[in-house]
């Protein structure tokens, strides 16, 4: 008897479809989200301190960015840096980066929707608590996490100097709100359509 539920439990597990994998095109690390993720990263790391006054199309593409989010001060935090110029074109970067990360993420979930709700049916329904959270806390909670970081001067309570005077603590918490951000916008659809296939329609059918 207990052969047999071994055997049963091994059949389960191979029936579930395998996980994507991350470095894949349709993966969570692909190239389509590493490419744009890196860019305000090469930006803080890298850029001279004058280079918004090197380069005009840089200026411009700062400019616009700033007309384009009038309600964010996009100076706030850079200023309050040790390296003004380059945190400015990172914090205008990152603003451009989120929405192509979560259409990137769109995309994906998109392409792999069957297989991602073929292993969620097979794992199990996600809560309901989970749902609500992903749905309608996350998507504010990321914003105001960037908002924070970008119109916010000085650093985090938890790290004085993390980004003001380090360029690499800089880059480090703008990978981390960044990602997560372009994440959690991106995968609203996703969410929304496993909430009805594995809840609404199940109950229907």
């Amino acid at each position: 008897m207990t052969r047999q539920s071994g055997v049963l439990e091994q059949e389960m597990v191979s029936d579930i479809p395998p996980t994507i994998p991350a470095f894949s095109w349709r993966g969570a690390l692909s190239p389509l989200h590493l490419v744009p993720l890196s860019l305000p990263l090469l930006a803080v790391l890298f850029a001279p301190e004058a280079i918004l006054d090197r380069s005009q199309t840089l200026r411009k593409f700062v400019e616009l960015v700033q007309r384009a989010l009038p309600y964010i001060d996009m100076d706030a935090h850079a200023n309050s840096t040790v390296f003004p110029q380059a945190a400015l074109l990172a914090h205008c970067l990152t603003v451009t980066v989120v929405p192509v990360l979560a259409l990137v993420w769109i995309f994906q979930t998109t392409v792999n929707y069957e297989q991602l709700l073929a292993r969620r049916r097979r794992l199990g329904r996600v809560s309901l608590r989970l749902h609500a959270a992903i749905l309608f806390i996350g998507p504010p909670f990321v914003l105001a996490i960037l908002y924070f970081f970008i119109g916010v001067p000085g650093d985090p309570s938890f790290g004085s100097g993390l980004t003001t005077r380090s360029r690499l603590g800089f880059a480090l918490v703008s990978l981390l709100v960044t990602y997560p951000a372009g994440a959690v916008l991106g995968t609203q659809l996703l969410c929304f359509r496993i909430f009805i296939d594995t809840y609404l329609k199940r109950e229907n059918q």
